[in-house]
């Protein structure tokens, strides 16, 4: 897999955290965007396909769980990790029916989310 060749899109409303995963997968060689909010998020998946999408669960204006059915509708191939750091078991249950492939708790573990987007694009290729 060329790393080079694969987009994410990194939705996240706190400036740091958005910065430190999209350094983290940006040095693992992935083409990394970031978006601040959902609507900003929704304007970018207009512009270009992405392999994957992590978003955070809730910010303000649309949330990642109002985002996820909107990815899923425009481009069903899309992996999406959701983040939050108000997990609960039957919100990540919720989220994987709803098409997530992955829920993650914060505080992020960064070495455990770049396994999960290297583990999620292995699922990618193969089935696509």
């Amino acid at each position: 897999m060329d790393k080079s060749r694969i987009h994410i899109l990194v939705v996240e409303d706190e400036p740091g955290l958005c910065a430190g995963i999209q350094e983290a997968l940006q040095r693992e060689g992935y083409q990394v965007i970031t978006a601040s909010d959902g609507q900003k998020a929704t304007e970018r998946l207009k512009q270009r396909l992405y392999n994957l999408v992590i978003a955070d669960v809730r910010m303000p204006g649309l949330s990642g769980a109002e985002l996820l059915p909107q990815i899923k509708a425009m481009s069903p191939d899309t992996i999406v990790i959701l983040m939050t750091a108000y997990g609960t078991v039957t919100t990540a249950v919720e989220a994987m029916k709803q098409g997530a492939y992955d829920y993650l708790p914060k505080p992020l573990d960064m070495r455990r989310l770049r396994a999960l987007v290297g583990k999620a694009l292995e699922y990618q290729a193969v089935v696509a």
